[in-house]
């Protein structure tokens, strides 16, 4: 993660303060702890400005839906950890060779409902944010799924489905 992914929220004084802190503590065990206050304060800043902005986040029990899941090779995925999405999407874009070179990553296939995620193309509207994925994301990624699925399902007037 670098300053140019979410540079206001970097700018906050508080999430500077810890980043400095952070930066100077020398102990590994204090720093994995100063690092999970780190995260946890730059994840609630980003859910506050998406607010601000319009935007509602993914609900925390809807985190590992369908919906907030897509296809990734091992290796590319693991590749960006506890990362963010700005850093997400230059990571999946420069995997599927459409990047820039500021990122060392390894070359790979991307499905191509993957890369519609991270370039944010299920999301029509005029109004599409940029800084994480949210949940109006969520909901037109999912309704797209279904689509697709529709297509090999059918469901009986009890609810029950049988494939074509």
């Amino acid at each position: 993660m670098s300053s140019k992914d979410y540079r206001s929220i970097f700018n906050d004084t508080n999430v500077q303060k810890k980043i400095d802190t952070y930066k100077s503590e020398c102990d590994a065990k204090e720093q994995k702890k100063l690092f999970a206050q780190l995260y946890t304060s730059v994840i609630k800043l980003i859910e506050i400005k998406m607010t601000e902005e319009g935007f509602a986040p993914i609900p925390e029990e809807e985190k590992n839906s369908i919906k907030n899941l897509v296809l990734l090779d091992s290796h590319t995925n693991r590749s960006y950890h506890n990362s963010l999405m700005p850093r997400k999407r230059r990571i999946i874009l420069k995997a599927s060779d459409q990047g820039d070179d500021d990122e060392k990553v390894q070359v790979a296939y991307i499905p191509p409902c993957t890369l519609k995620v991270f370039i944010k193309g299920y999301n029509s509207g005029i109004k599409v944010s940029s800084i994480e994925w949210n949940n109006e994301d969520a909901a037109t990624y999912e309704s797209d799924i279904d689509n697709k699925l529709a297509y090999y399902y059918i469901e009986d007037d009890n609810g029950t489905g049988t494939s074509k």
